[in-house]
This record gives C-alpha cells, structure tokens and sequence, in this order.
C-alpha cells in the first residue's frame, strides 16, 4: 500500500507555484513597454507657419476654415493637427490677413519628419499649401522649419 508524504507534497507544490509565479513574472515584465518615458529623450520640433497674403483674388475672397497641420516620420508615425476659430491658437478666418502661428512638437527621436500645412475653406478646397523636411532628428535635438503657406 503506498502512503502520501502530505508534508512533502505541498511543500514541493509550494516550490512550484513559487517557480511559476517567478517566471510569469519575469515573461510580463518582457512583454512591458519598453521606449523611454523620459521627455529628455525626445526630439523637439518647432514650426513657424505663416499665411502670406497675396493679391489673387481668391484668397482675398475665400474665408479660410482651417489650417491643417500634418507631420510623417520617415518610419510612418503620423501626426494630424487642425487649427479653426475654435482651437487655441484661433484662426481668423479672414483670408485677407497675414496669420502666423507659432507650434512646438515632442517627437520620435532618430527619424526625419515632412510637415505639410494647408489652408482650407468652408468646402475643403485647399487654398493654401507648403511643406519642409527636417534632418534626422536627434536625441534631444531641436530643428525649426518656417513654413509660408502659399496659393496652391
């Protein structure tokens, strides 16, 4: 007949559990974020974008709904920003009028990002447009790009 070692037993399932646990432990702490959280690390983008008044007559007319503001980084990251009379800054719609706007982005480091800006009236015709590309953006780095929105 066979008897069962209960001391034995839990403590061996003890040690097992305690080996499972640790291990799971350690295969979460694998899977964690791993990209810095520290802002230091990140690249600083500063954009001037200016809407240069012209005498075409359609910019004098058309009323201007909205700057749109897109950054693509070289590995596809994506940043969509749109400026109205609504938003902070505001836009003053009034065509006719040079706007400037001052932006500043915390970026991915260790990429090259285009910007591309646009003007856009009330039926989404793009009234304005222009784009720059920054060098690779290092570590802690700022670049500054002016952009002059200009009749498309």
């Amino acid at each position: 007949m066979a008897y069962l070692n209960f001391n034995k037993l839990i403590a061996t399932g003890t040690l097992a559990l305690g080996a499972i646990v640790t291990g799971s432990l350690l295969v979460v702490g694998c899977f964690g974020h791993t990209e810095s959280s520290d802002p230091l690390q990140d690249a600083h983008l500063k954009v001037k974008v200016g809407v240069v008044n012209t005498d075409y007559p359609r910019s004098s007319s058309a009323s201007i709904h909205a700057i749109v503001i897109c950054l693509t980084s070289s590995a596809n990251d994506t940043i969509l920003e749109t400026i109205t009379a609504k938003t902070s800054p505001a836009l003053n719609p009034d065509g006719a009028k040079l706007q400037t706007f001052n932006m500043a982005y915390n970026l991915e480091p260790l990429r090259v990002w285009k910007v591309v800006a646009k003007t856009m009236d009330n039926q989404h015709h793009i009234l304005h447009v222009d784009s720059a590309t920054t060098t690779l953006l290092k570590i802690s780095g700022t670049e500054h790009l002016t952009l002059s929105l200009k009749e498309s």
